[in-house]
């Protein structure tokens, strides 16, 4: 599976009645439609010569480079054009709109993978859990446009035959359709995903990378971090010990990469959590504050109303009856 020259990024596929090989086209003449019950789909390409900076809408492209060599170009949002060489195993994500191409190219193959955004179709709050996620879904992409790229995420030799053999079969299923496809594909997907967070930060500790690929890091671990422990106590100082840097590092990075500081980041992320308690009737104002973090139910509401100019009240009656417009109560009003 790990292809070793051009001609072995054709592949074989097997069916019962025949077998087939599918040629790679030139990415401007391969545009399949997303699948129709299956948000994603799989393009492979081999660009023979440089093409302009293009940019996908409503999707994330997950790419792997299967051979070769080529330099990745991103459009900064100064109208400069960012490059960064990449090579066989490595790993990146665009997001959607982000302008990129690739020039230079030596017998680059890469596997692109479309996917609509993942939380739409995927239950992946568990790889929330896990810094590569943060660092390559969020952090990653958002630093290509904005200045010089850093070293991208490259996969071990047995992770990359992995990957290749997932999405093998990941063609396969959505090519013949058999009963349970779709089950069997987010299968495959996860898998895919779950490999590749995981080893974000192995990779990443394993290999000479600047100083802003170690604050990506850092922030990514401190996200991490918030995910899971939200409902704790958190001080700014647990969070630079976690992402060890020093307090000024830590603050710089973080609106950098999320345009937040972490006490609000952290704000932010517990209001987005009482959101989801609040559509459960069986759980008061006061537990919901309590579940989430915040100690003083009043203080919660100040912020809660803030965010989403509503309070906690009104919010969960926009939940179960969205046409009622509801009035803040008396303490609501006082809270806030």
């Amino acid at each position: 599976l790990r292809p070793k020259n051009i001609g072995s990024f054709l592949r074989t596929r097997q069916s019962s009645k025949k077998t087939h090989r599918v040629m790679i086209k030139p990415i401007q003449t391969l545009t399949p439609s997303l699948e129709e019950t299956l948000p994603l789909r799989i393009i492979r390409v081999q660009p023979k010569r440089a093409y302009p900076l293009h940019k996908r809408k409503d999707s994330i492209e997950l790419v792997i480079v299967a051979a070769g060599t080529g330099d990745r170009v991103s459009s900064s949002q100064s109208g400069r054009a960012n490059r960064i060489r990449i090579g066989t195993g490595d790993v990146f994500a665009i997001h959607e709109d982000e302008s990129h191409s690739y020039e230079n190219v030596d017998g680059l193959a890469l596997l692109k993978i479309i996917l609509q955004p993942l939380t739409r179709w995927l239950p992946i709050s568990e790889l929330f859990q896990l810094p590569g996620y943060y660092a390559m879904f969020h952090i990653d992409p958002k630093i290509q446009g904005i200045h010089d790229a850093t070293p991208p995420f490259k996969l071990k030799e047995n992770e990359l035959s992995k990957v290749l053999c997932w999405v093998e079969q990941l063609e396969e299923e959505i090519e013949f359709k058999e009963e349970g496809y779709k089950f069997v594909s987010k299968g495959i997907i996860m898998q895919l995903l779950a490999l590749i967070c995981r080893s974000y930060p192995e990779s990443h500790h394993s290999i000479s990378f600047n100083r802003q690929t170690r604050a990506n890091l850092g922030v990514a671990q401190a996200l991490d971090f918030i995910e899971n422990h939200y409902a704790e106590e958190i001080s700014f100082e647990r969070l630079r010990s976690i992402a060890n840097m020093s307090h000024s590092g830590l603050l710089r990075a973080f609106r950098f990469c999320v345009d937040q500081s972490p006490i609000d980041y952290l704000i932010h992320t517990r209001i987005a959590k009482a959101k989801n308690l609040l559509a459960n009737p069986n759980l008061n104002i006061s537990e919901v504050s309590l579940s989430v973090g915040f100690n003083d139910p009043n203080y919660f509401t100040r912020k809660f109303k803030a965010l989403t100019n509503l309070t906690p009240r009104q919010y969960r009656q926009t939940i179960f009856n969205p046409e009622m417009q509801s009035h803040p109560t008396d303490s609501e009003a006082l809270s806030a």
